[in-house]
């Protein structure tokens, strides 16, 4: 499970927005798919999901991630 940390309590990443689709001459919206952090926290078992994190262009500056090994040190440390 991959784990992430965002600078933001309640940081949402668009991957794909809302849309409106006509049907039959009606606009109906269509949801889109969002990453929403909980407290700054995201965990995911998905992996375009992971991989769409660490491709964007927050990761590394305001998103990090959340080894074993760096979980491990910390608890070791406290």
């Amino acid at each position: 499970m991959a784990k992430f940390i965002s600078y933001c309590d309640n940081h949402v990443l668009c991957i794909k927005p809302d849309r409106q689709v006509v049907v039959d001459g009606i606009p109906v919206l269509q949801p889109g798919e969002h990453i929403r952090f909980n407290n700054g926290v995201y965990e995911t078992n998905d992996k375009t999901e992971t991989e769409f994190i660490r491709k964007h262009w927050l990761f590394g500056s305001k998103i990090t991630e959340v080894t074993e090994e760096k979980a491990k040190s910390a608890a070791a440390t406290e």
